[in-house]
């Protein structure tokens, strides 16, 4: 396997964008893609798997992202199943592809794969790349970057790709299926993702996607969230009245699921401009050390950090407890931080977060150009209840409640969103603010979840 960093800052940048490309691919077709704060690496020809170059590229950064095509996706799986737990990976996406390469129902029909690997020719390759492409302005934007690629090689990759194991584990958190995927039926993409639970998206297009408008959706951009909350920080308090009643929520759902620790240590974070931890403070006893966390701190007690991805560098069963208020909605999976968070508590400690359910914003919805990674309470109750058959957990709550917020113009409302520092992502761009003006709205709803659990 080859792996080439096409987009590098000019002072390296703490997190990496890893593309495992499909059959037949080079660095080439991905030189348009890019995303502010990330650099961005493809991985391609899987003539024969070595992750140990792709691992030591990624030994450097703080956070991992990973986006698996076509028959990149079998790579992908296998990568993650080595590395999650060594690697700070936050999320994993997969794109028009299926862990089974050549399968009559849940990948490439076998008799249209063999046929393929048997008349690999130059004539053959574009005939397949206008398929791929599905359409005349793609096939060439296309053109303009193409694999350089030996032949000889492309048989041999795809030979290896029929015969390489399928990882049964997969641990990706969205699948995304073009609706005109020619290379790979998109009623198979569906089979093989219903098969392992995994979440599907359906977009618009041929087996080719556009893969920055599919990255602006699945990633938060970490810097303009810190510079958004830096601006907002004075006029939060005043503003956040929604988290703050959720930030007292929290506390009282905790004291009732289990006692507050009397020694050791909690870590705090997202803390915001404090109320939350000013909050906790009151209830906590002399012996107990309060570690705070933020990407944007407001004071020098607060330690600047990435929480989802330095939960990794926590000791296994280090802390008494670990809690968050309002936070978690802006992390690329706060699935696979659970998990990890898990292994920093101690037997018996607790974690407890509020984050917000999909029916949040549901009035700003439209107006949106991206939304963040909301999940409902029934599949957050389906993942800790699973955490607890495999005994990572003993015990867990979940509770979710509605609350909406009544503001006098539209103008107040976008006011709201811009003074509280949710403009990272929430807010709607100029034209969505005068969209949301003309429609005159003037409630805001917020879906509130808490969620408690036991080591």
């Amino acid at each position: 396997m080859k792996i080439v960093t096409i987009h590098k800052s000019l002072s390296k940048a703490p997190r990496l964008t890893l593309i495992f490309a499909g059959w037949g691919m080079d660095a080439n077709p991905f030189s348009d893609v890019e995303i502010n704060g990330y650099d961005i690496a493809v991985a391609y020809d899987y003539r024969e798997i070595d992750f140990s170059e792709a691992e030591n590229l990624c030994s450097g950064y703080d956070e991992i992202l990973i986006v698996a095509w076509s028959f990149g996706v079998p790579a992908a799986a296998e990568f993650m199943n080595r590395n999650e737990s060594r690697l700070p990976i936050s999320r994993c996406i997969a794109v028009n592809g299926t862990l089974y390469p050549s399968h009559d129902t849940l990948g490439i029909p076998a008799e249209i794969f063999n046929l393929t690997l048997n008349n690999i020719s130059p004539a053959a390759m574009l005939k397949f790349y206008r398929r791929m492409c599905g359409a005349e302005n793609i096939m060439r934007s296309f053109s303009a970057c193409m694999p350089t690629r030996d032949i000889s090689e492309l048989k041999e990759e795809l030979q290896a790709i029929a015969e390489r194991e399928t990882v049964t584990d997969p641990r990706f958190d969205r699948a995304y299926i073009s609706q005109r995927d020619r290379i790979i039926p998109p009623l198979n993409q569906r089979a093989c993702w219903d098969k392992h639970n995994i979440e599907t998206i359906e977009i618009d297009g041929g087996h080719l996607p556009d893969f920055n408008a599919i990255l602006s959706r699945e990633i938060i951009d970490k810097q303009r969230v810190e510079r958004s909350f830096n601006s907002a920080l004075e006029t939060y308090d005043s503003r956040a009245t929604v988290q703050h009643l959720v930030a007292r929520r929290l506390l009282e759902l905790w004291m009732e699921f289990a006692e507050l620790p009397s020694h050791g240590e909690i870590l705090e974070f997202g803390v915001g401009s404090g109320f939350y931890t000013r909050l906790l403070r009151r209830h906590l006893s002399a012996d107990i050390k309060l570690r705070l966390w933020d990407l944007a701190p407001a004071s020098d007690e607060v330690e600047q950090c990435d929480a989802e991805t330095a939960v990794t560098n926590l000791e296994n069963e280090s802390l008494a407890a670990m809690t968050s208020s309002s936070t978690v909605q802006w992390f690329n999976s706060f699935p696979r931080f659970l998990k990890r968070c898990v292994k920093a508590l101690a037997p018996g400690g607790v974690a407890a977060f509020s984050t917000y359910g999909p029916e949040t914003y549901r009035e700003i919805a439209p107006f949106q150009k991206n939304r963040l990674h909301y999940f409902d309470a029934t599949t957050l109750t389906q993942q800790l209840e699973e955490m607890k058959q495999q005994k990572l957990i003993s015990e867990y709550r979940v509770y979710e409640e509605i609350t909406t917020l009544d503001f006098l113009t539209p103008r107040d409302l976008i006011a709201h969103l811009r003074e509280s520092g949710v403009n990272a992502t929430q807010s709607p761009d100029v034209r969505g603010a005068i969209a949301m003006a003309r429609a005159s709205l003037k409630r805001l709803t917020y879906q509130p979840l808490y969620l408690l659990l036991k080591r």
